[in-house]
């Protein structure tokens, strides 16, 4: 083998959860695999999230069948000790009477839907989750199913349990050009090394220069958008925040909910244009907080703060043409936003409890899930030719690799991999 040149089945560009979760599903079907990053490790969407995994946020149908599957990948890594996932549950608040006749109208209809659940009153919800005390909640509904990772801390484990399943890794190096050759594909890195596969799965969320051929050959190019989000990690009283916690505008964007006749009231009650939640697009979610102390390479140190939680987040979005408008600084009246938003169902979300705060970014393509398959690729030359036998793979989430990663990924592999 010339200097300079490796070889693999599979080559993954990205090594967040999305294309590590491919890595995996590739070494589990007996292929070879190098993981490509630009990073030491994941900086980017991966890490600036909640870890929260839920299926209750999409329709029943395909793509609750991947957040499924993810649950059960959650749970074997967890097992193998590659990463800690903590079975928290997670709580739908109600702030008003509406709501809660949604929550009560859903759990109703939930057991068809294969969803446990569990209707708590407002009494119910404090003594589960003491944060609610004294806000008003007036009630929730208790997802057995959801759970948590650390999202800063899962790739220290999780990156060397891939290395021990046989996956090798580049980092620090960029991707300069991706091309296809004869019956395979050419990656070429910013270190002047070419790696060759049989298949390319790229998941480098929104780097756009090398991935704008393959959005416009696709027709995604021009619906593309970048959205910046705000979270921040805050004291509260400790074991207040037992389990993950949404607020009630998340109703909005949970598919499941929207089937329930009571939906259009709670619609009609949160449908105000004219404030700070809809402008920053806020809907929040608050989770225990997953400790910063310790070996993150350890998986016996990835344990939960009783005295500290994640809270967030915001939405703001400009087209991938025009992403230099989601600049990378914090906005005090966006902070301000949030904890006053959160304090419809939480205590204690005052401006001094405030720790630390970030913000982090993903891409928004114009549909959920995307596996375009491409015959002819020269990224170098801009040109990008679909085909449904393609090897090179432009897969993404909109922002759910936590949600629906695992399962995803098992597909996209089983689609070549035979």
């Amino acid at each position: 083998m010339a200097p300079g040149r490796r070889s693999a089945d599979v080559v993954v560009l990205g090594s967040g959860i999305l294309g590590s979760m491919h890595a995996r599903a590739a070494r589990r079907a007996g292929l070879s695999v190098i993981c490509v990053d630009r990073d030491a490790m994941p900086s980017q969407a991966s890490v600036r999230n909640f870890g929260y995994h839920t299926s209750v946020k999409v329709k029943q149908g395909v793509a609750e069948g991947w957040a499924r599957r993810t649950g059960e990948v959650y749970r074997e890594l967890d097992a193998e000790g590659a990463l800690r996932y903590h079975r928290t549950g997670g709580m739908q608040v109600a702030e008003t009477p509406a709501q809660f006749a949604l929550l009560t109208e859903f759990a109703s209809k939930a057991a068809g839907l294969g969803h446990a659940v569990t209707l708590l009153s407002a009494e119910d919800a404090v003594e589960a989750n003491p944060i609610l005390a004294g806000t008003g909640v007036t009630g929730a509904l208790l997802f057995h199913d959801n759970g948590v990772v650390s999202s800063r801390r899962l790739f220290h484990t999780f990156h060397p349990y891939l290395e021990r399943q046989g996956v090798s890794f580049e980092k620090g190096v960029d991707v300069t050009g991706v091309r296809t050759v004869g019956g395979g594909v050419e990656v070429a890195l910013s270190s002047g090394a070419t790696l060759s596969a049989g298949h390319v799965i790229c998941s480098l969320g929104a780097h756009a220069p090398l991935l704008r051929p393959l959005r416009e050959a696709s027709g995604m190019q021009a619906e593309y958008r970048l959205v910046k989000l705000q979270m921040m990690r805050l004291r509260v009283p400790p074991h207040s925040v037992k389990i993950p916690v949404t607020g009630s505008r998340t109703m909005l964007f949970y598919p499941l909910f929207h089937q329930c006749e009571a939906f259009a009231a709670v619609q009609r009650e949160l449908d105000a244009p004219d404030c700070d939640e809809v402008r920053y697009g806020i809907h929040n979610i608050l989770r225990p907080a997953p400790s910063e102390s310790g070996d993150y390479a350890s998986f016996d140190d990835d344990v939960l703060t009783p005295d500290e939680a994640i809270l967030g987040d915001s939405h703001e979005y400009a087209h991938i043409d025009a992403a230099h408008k989601l600049d990378d600084m914090l906005d005090e009246k966006v902070t301000g936003a949030i904890l006053k938003s959160a304090s419809q169902f939480a205590s204690h979300m005052a401006r001094d409890a405030v720790l630390r705060q970030w913000v982090g970014y993903y891409e928004v393509p114009p549909t959920l899930h995307y596996h375009h398959r491409f015959a002819a690729v020269d990224t170098r030359k801009g040109t990008a030719q679909l085909g449904a036998d393609g090897r090179v793979h432009y897969v993404g989430l909109a922002g759910n690799g936590m949600t629906f990663g695992g399962g995803v990924a098992e597909e996209t592999v089983a689609a070549f991999a035979a």
